[in-house]
């Protein structure tokens, strides 16, 4: 037994050696200590990483996103001339088909949309039965009935790209059926998504009682009943946002679905589509969003009388804070592109839009000065929803529709690349003291 321990300390001295031979440095914060009289007791050697160095990190080899010198990266195209050239629809046909659509292949998407669209029109029927059997109002919870069903009725399932165009039918008649009693299925699918989207909010009567109803100073209040606004910018604006979020990587979520689409041999990928949908559930499962835009929107940032802490206690206070703010600034690339689009539109319209998103804007410096910390994807999209006169409610289904096309591109991935991701351990428990012999 003596022997033993002797060799698990020989064995920590020579990894300590190999790290120091490597230009690894590490330091020793305990050394291993043997003592003859108390066999029981023994001090085995470890290590603490020193700055400037990382532990090894699994990388999976990835076509779709890339970030190189301040630049963003969907597929090789350059994300700024994506949002200045494009709009989603392209950009969800570059994700899916690795290539930006021409005329006709755009057509046939849209034609395949509105058939789906109208295929959906005959059972919508059950759907609000659902939802009075439910007593929700939750679009997301009915996204995912709606998924739930595709993945027991859909036999024909080879084309994977074609399942986003369905669940995106299903949940825009969702959306409309919510938000707007005029029928658009005749004319929405000669535009894009964005487009017929804010054709939806625009014929909700009922608009008024879905926005937060905020109490805040004349300067950073928007008169909504007064603006005139350009319908181009506000389709610019929206096509911008989802393009910007639509992709971010190889997050968490994204390497967990991974995972699973290794393990689905059925090739039912509605399934995988339902562990999606829950991930965004739970996310904003207990997110009020018009209470905290509220709570930003009447953030006393102006008063010279508060001392520090209590500016401190102001801003932690806001609700679900946390999902707005990050300690990690991976947004920040993505961050500066959208700013950029939204400065122009706020500029475009009234002084009022202007004072809001600077209002906005020293929140963000706020929250950096006292808590180092940045704007998740969801602070700036919260307020171009709020400008577009889009309900922020809608925002967690609006978010997954637009996260669901890089969802189905990273399984698309994985099944081309055919390398299964497993994951493996490194044991750094006690040391046995004992080895049975029967």
């Amino acid at each position: 037994m003596n022997m033993f321990k002797k060799n698990i300390c020989r064995v920590y001295e020579n990894m300590f050696l190999y790290l120091k031979k490597e230009n690894i440095n590490f330091k020793k914060k305990y050394f291993c200590k043997y003592e003859k009289n108390d066999v029981d007791k023994v001090k085995f050697v470890k290590y603490k990483k020193e700055s400037g160095h990382t532990f090894s990190h699994l990388f999976l080899e990835t076509e779709i996103y890339f970030e190189f010198k301040g630049n963003v990266f969907y597929r090789g195209h350059n994300l700024k001339s994506l949002c200045e050239m494009t709009t989603f629809d392209e950009t969800v046909f570059l994700l899916l088909y690795k290539k930006l659509p021409n005329s006709k292949e755009l057509d046939e998407k849209r034609n395949y949309l509105k058939n789906e669209y109208i295929r959906f029109v005959e059972n919508e029927k059950n759907i609000i039965k659902i939802m009075e059997i439910l007593k929700s109002n939750n679009l997301l919870e009915l996204i995912r009935m709606c998924i739930l069903n595709l993945s027991l009725v859909e036999k024909n399932n080879k084309d994977i790209n074609l399942n986003y165009y369905k669940i995106l039918a299903i949940s825009l008649r969702l959306l409309s059926i919510f938000y707007s009693k005029n029928n658009l299925c005749e004319s929405m699918f000669t535009d894009n998504v964005c487009l017929f989207i804010l054709r939806i909010i625009s014929n909700n009567n009922m608009l008024a009682n879905n926005m937060p109803k905020v109490e805040c100073n004349k300067s950073t209040c928007v008169d909504k009943t007064d603006d005139i606004v350009d319908k181009k910018d506000k389709e610019k604006l929206l096509n911008v946002l989802l393009t910007v979020i639509c992709e971010s990587n190889i997050n968490e979520n994204i390497f967990l679905l991974r995972l699973i689409s290794n393990m689905n041999e059925k090739n039912n990928y509605f399934n995988i589509y339902l562990c999606a949908i829950s991930f965004y559930i739970d996310i904003f499962k207990n997110i009020n969003f018009d209470l905290t835009f509220k709570s930003f929107l009447n953030l006393d940032i102006y008063s010279k009388k508060q001392t520090d802490d209590e500016i401190n206690e102001v801003i932690t206070n806001i609700p679900n804070v946390d999902l707005f703010f990050y300690k990690n600034n991976f947004f920040l690339k993505k961050k500066n592109i959208l700013k950029k689009y939204l400065t122009d539109y706020c500029n475009s319209q009234s002084q009022q839009s202007i004072d809001i998103l600077n209002h906005f804007i020293q929140i963000e410096d706020m929250f950096f000065k006292y808590k180092n910390k940045y704007p998740s994807p969801y602070y700036y999209s919260m307020l171009i929803f709020y400008l577009l006169n889009i309900p922020v409610d809608l925002l967690p289904t609006i978010y997954f529709l637009s996260r669901l096309p890089s969802i189905i591109t990273h399984i698309n991935e994985q099944k081309e690349n055919k390398k299964i991701v497993k994951y493996s351990s490194v044991y750094v428990g006690n040391v046995p003291t004992d080895i049975y012999q029967p």
